[in-house]
């Protein structure tokens, strides 16, 4: 789920702690921004930090580099809110 870059820590912290991510790929300009909001999250998401070269080569690229250190995340839907 992408999130709007014009929000605010605190409002980025309420959608990760509403949306549980399994990983937060963070842009290198959004670094400061991405960090401020995890530490008023109570989330424990994987950040994935996109450098220069990662940009460059794509998302694919940059998934790919980072797969086995991916945590595990169910498959059930089960927690989806109606």
């Amino acid at each position: 789920m992408p999130l709007n870059t014009r929000l605010a820590a605190p409002e980025i912290a309420y959608m990760l702690d509403d949306t549980d991510p399994a990983v937060l790929i963070v842009a290198p300009e959004l670094e400061q921004l991405a960090a401020t909001a995890l530490t008023r999250s109570s989330t424990a998401a994987h950040v994935m930090h996109l450098q220069a070269a990662a940009v460059v080569a794509g998302y694919e690229a940059a998934i790919q580099d980072h797969a086995g250190s991916l945590p595990a995340r169910p498959t059930s839907r089960s927690r989806i809110r109606p």
